[in-house]
């Protein structure tokens, strides 16, 4: 059988096949279309299958969704309604005090506007305290005439967030039997099941948000589904998650929240099995597409992972891959501003019309139109498998009418767009290494994405690295990682007891029989055997009396006394002091239960001989604004494992385009990636 992996971007969607008896690889870029997503997905796998008589062949689907990132940034969701215990309506618009890092001096602060107005939050009473207990029974009539009046409004969506729901949600699930009863229509989410964590704000931010997403979720997966249900009868659909793991598409749907970066996650993902396959075990991944620009780190062959991500200045509680993201892609617009400033994005040409270059009615220069005026493509080949022939006269009149405005000529604004951009995204990396106290120079950067190999080897120098790998699939990289990924579900148990309580091991213990309950039901669900699920524990620990605690892993549930002696070094390790003496709290209890049914094939670690690879030709690329040189022009899939070279030289392939610069010396590796060096600064 065939596995897929399917990310859909917001200019091209990335299809990957993998054959599972021969571990063949094929890929196929396809434009995206954003009124009819499902659609492009269907007529993608069909082509990249060879035709509609190869359907049967296909037998797993793992799909990367934009449709939660659309709708938050878009904010085209539906009115939405909350529920609350009586005193905290204003929940939402007192939020916190803290003022982003990027804000913390500015005079005027605007705090993130919530997706559920004020108007429309609705007090109830009912208590329940910070121990689970009942101190004020539900008053269901309250509950019945908040329902009559968000019905009356035409509201259809309903986030319940009751005090404590965390501790015990009888309240919460009351309030939702009431609803199926008296408004059968509304949608319904609860706090205590979408991420049942202490801190009130955040949980009910993470609830709303929820909300507010699934019914463009449900409508998107039920279409996609339908779709796929059609034309791959033997295809099961699994879809990714911002946690880097697989989910089925109703529980994708019911929790829509875990979807924001669904898309990037795979190529984090992907990123793992490259670290463990060259033995760089410290990866910074730079993913760039048409629209965005991501950064991951890969510390000790794992991902990072956050408990928290901002979007949209939104906090959204629950276990997601640390990943930073800037509008910068190929699609990103140069434009000059009032003072007459030269600047590159956050503004893109997207699919349609997209680049001028893509000869779609755009007519604003592009990062893309740079990168073909400068040489690096060559117009009489076309991309994205052939559907796509760049205009280069297009480019470069667009380029022109920029440089006018700025005294330059079409090429020297070419270069400053590429410069600029550069600059942009070396100072992502920068926020994501440095200013979390990594030294870049200790990792080598994988660079992958339609356009992220045309740009990694500068922003690795930019950045005083070494080395630069490109892998295998680069430009449907994260393609291929959700097609390889495991099903992961992440659950959480919030606890307030000190580490040397009495009765702390046997809390902790218990605590986590309940999660491992709770993860075995989820996988069940998504009929996973027993034989192929795994369990991850981790607990989050805190000095009494601090705010924020620190999570490490356990190698099983028992071992408290080894996870307070782990925080005492790990309290050092980043903050510079530890008190052993002072009283460890245990804040909470995480879970990541896991479904082994991803799938990659072993690499051999055996040294490799290099030979000399010569160009099928040679072409002058611009080297500076004013400078050229004569590069080697390569195909990616005549290099074979063992093939090296120097650069000036372009490496072409059906995804994506390399830039070598002068100097750097490259070779491509057992798995077929390309391994890049960079001259000593």
């Amino acid at each position: 059988m065939i596995r897929a992996g399917v990310d859909v971007g917001g200019t091209f969607t990335d299809v990957v096949l993998i054959d599972e008896a021969t571990g063949d690889i094929t890929q196929r870029k396809v434009p995206s279309d954003p009124k009819q997503l499902e659609v492009g997905i269907v007529n993608g796998l069909v082509r990249s299958l060879g035709g509609p008589e190869h359907t049967e062949e296909l037998g797993f689907i793992g799909h990367g969704t934009t449709v939660a990132t659309n709708v938050t940034l878009e904010r085209t969701g539906p009115r939405v309604a909350m529920l609350c215990t009586r005193g905290f309506r204003d929940v939402l618009e007192i939020a916190r005090l803290a003022k982003p890092g990027t804000k913390l001096y500015t005079h005027k602060s605007v705090m993130p506007e919530p997706v559920v107005a004020r108007k429309d939050c609705f007090e109830v009473a009912e208590r329940i305290n910070a121990k689970g207990e009942v101190v004020e029974e539900l008053n269901e009539d309250d509950v019945r005439e908040a329902l009559q009046s968000i019905a009356a409004r035409g509201i259809k969506a309903l986030a319940v967030c009751f005090l404590f729901s965390f501790r015990n949600g009888e309240h919460e699930r009351r309030a939702r039997d009431i609803a199926a009863v008296e408004v059968p229509e509304m949608e319904v989410s609860l706090s205590s099941e979408v991420w049942p964590e202490f801190r009130e704000y955040e949980r009910a931010s993470t609830t709303t948000l929820n909300c507010y997403l699934r019914p463009a979720a449900w409508s998107y997966l039920e279409r996609l589904g339908s779709a796929i249900d059609e034309t791959f009868p033997q295809s099961n659909l699994w879809v990714m998650q911002s946690n880097g793991g697989l989910t089925t598409p109703d529980a994708a749907a019911g929790l829509p929240v875990r979807l924001v970066m669904s898309g990037p996650a795979g190529g984090v993902v992907g990123a793992k099995y490259v670290a463990a396959e060259t033995g760089l075990k410290n990866l910074i991944t730079v993913d760039m597409g048409g629209t965005s620009f991501d950064v991951a780190l890969i510390q000790d062959g794992e991902p990072s992972l956050v408990d928290k991500q901002d979007v949209m200045g939104l906090p959204v509680k629950g276990r997601a891959l640390d990943i930073l993201t800037i509008g910068s892609g190929g699609g990103s617009i140069a434009w000059v501003d009032a003072a007459g400033q030269f600047r590159v994005g956050p503004r893109s040409a997207g699919a349609f019309p997209g680049p001028a270059c893509y000869g779609r009615g755009g007519v604003e220069p592009t990062v893309t139109d740079a990168n073909l005026v400068l040489g690096y493509f060559d117009p009489n080949v076309p991309i994205a498998g052939g559907d796509l022939t760049l205009d280069y006269d297009a480019a470069y009149q667009a380029c022109a009418r920029l440089g006018k405005e700025l005294d330059m000529s079409p090429v020297e604004a070419a270069w400053g767009i590429r410069s600029i951009v550069n600059a942009s995204m070396a100072g992502a990396v920068r926020a994501a290494s440095v200013r979390r106290g990594h030294d870049p120079r200790n990792f080598a950067l994988l660079g992958f994405g339609g356009a992220g190999p045309l740009h990694a080897v500068d922003i690795a120098a930019e950045m005083n690295m070494r080395e630069v790998v490109i892998p295998n699939v680069a430009g449907c990289f994260s393609a291929l990682g959700i097609a390889i990924t495991d099903a992961v579900h992440d659950l959480v148990n919030t606890q307030s007891v000190l580490a040397s309580a009495a009765n702390s091991a046997a809390t902790v213990e218990t605590g986590f029989g309940s999660l491992v309950s709770q993860g075995k039901e989820e996988l069940a669900a998504s009929e996973i055997p027993e034989a192929l699920q795994d369990f991850e524990y981790s607990i989050d620990l805190r000095y009494k009396g601090q705010n924020s605690p620190l999570n490490l892993p356990l190698a099983k549930p028992g071992d408290l006394h080894d996870a307070v002696a782990a925080f005492h070094k790990e309290h050092l390790r980043q903050f510079g002091y530890s008190t052993p003496e002072d009283d460890v709290e245990v804040v909470n209890l995480r879970l990541r239960a896991l479904g082994r049914i991803g799938r990659r094939q072993e690499v051999s670690q055996e040294p490799l001989a290099l030979h000399p690879a010569a160009p099928e030709s040679t072409r002058e690329i611009s080297v500076g604004a004013n400078k050229t040189a004569g590069a080697g022009i390569y195909n990616r899939l005549s290099l074979k494992a063992g093939s090296s070279f120097s650069g000036p030289a372009i490496v072409n392939s059906d995804d994506t385009t390399v830039v070598v610069p002068p100097g750097a010396n490259c070779h491509i590796d057992r798995a077929g990636h390309l391994r890049i060096i960079l001259e000593e600064a």
